[in-house]
């Protein structure tokens, strides 16, 4: 059985971010379906970007207080 760490929103932050405010839940995950793959992500950045969904009424759109985190990582 597959693992998968992710990153859930717990509390919205007021001022800087904290550990408070996220908790890392694990969840099993079956076999990718044929023709899928399984990545292996060894590096993540969080940015602005990120920072701004933590807000309630976020530009780029809210990440909901319980819900993972949208990280999208861009490699070259």
């Amino acid at each position: 059985m597959i693992e998968n760490r992710k990153i859930v929103l717990k509390t919205r932050p007021t001022g800087l971010p904290g550990e408070e405010n996220f908790a890392v839940e694990t969840e099993s995950l079956g076999d990718p379906p044929a023709g899928m793959a399984l990545i292996e992500v060894s590096r993540i950045s969080i940015d602005a970007f990120i920072r701004t969904t933590l807000e309630d009424e976020a530009f780029h759109g809210s990440v909901p207080v319980g819900d993972e985190l949208v990280i999208v990582e861009v490699s070259a």
